[in-house]
């Protein structure tokens, strides 16, 4: 066995026993009615973890079971780019060019929106002001 799947195999027997919720959780499936459905027990779980939380209680039980301390901050990011490098790039799939295209529409968009907002907000006024509009 590799070093990486020794890895995964004592990262699964420490999170026996845990109620914690992660991205392991979901089917890695091409049909997306399945991965809908994968989804939506991921949500019922979670919702049903949370269930028995008090209001005021839930930001600490959250950081607590999803955020954990941070000095596994580091190590579980290295180890999802990892699976992610492993999962798509080395496949040769075309989903982490999707997902670039899609990142960089959000952000253009929302660098883009203060900009336009503001010449919405001139628009309505120099219509209501009897102005000409640009």
């Amino acid at each position: 066995a590799s070093a990486r799947e020794r890895e995964r195999e004592r990262e699964k027997e420490r999170d026996e026993g845990k109620t914690e919720l992660s991205q392991q959780h979901f089917v890695k499936e091409r049909n997306p009615l399945v991965a809908m459905t994968s989804i939506t027990k991921f949500v019922a779980r979670y919702l049903g973890s949370i269930s028995h939380v008090k209001v005021r209680d839930l930001p600490g039980h959250i950081h607590k079971e999803y955020v954990g301390p941070s000095n596994t901050w580091w190590p579980r990011l290295k180890n999802r780019l990892l699976e992610y490098k492993e999962d798509h790039i080395d496949e040769g799939s075309f989903t982490p060019v999707k997902q670039v295209i899609v990142g960089v529409f959000c952000m253009a968009y929302l660098v883009g929106l203060p900009a336009e907002l503001r010449h919405l907000r001139h628009a309505e006024e120099a219509k209501k002001n009897g102005g000409a509009e640009h």
